[in-house]
């Protein structure tokens, strides 16, 4: 996984629903081993309409799903 260390305010990353702390440990089924690989994700996530984060928040394990507008 990968942790968060920064939120940008009104970033893309925010309206997904990312926060300060979050590990991230899938986007939409792949696994993120590196930032290299979170970056590029990401970048692909704004072609689509939704986007499901696989991360731990405080030490519990979840899986949310959020519409992209």
């Amino acid at each position: 996984g990968f942790r968060i260390d920064y939120i940008a305010p009104a970033s893309f990353y925010e309206k997904i629903g990312i926060q300060y702390g979050d590990v991230l440990q899938r986007v939409n089924g792949v696994e993120i081993r590196d930032p290299g690989t979170m970056l590029n994700l990401f970048q692909q996530l704004k072609n689509e309409r939704t986007v499901k984060l696989d991360l731990v928040r405080n030490n519990q394990h979840s899986t949310v799903t959020y519409e992209l507008r």
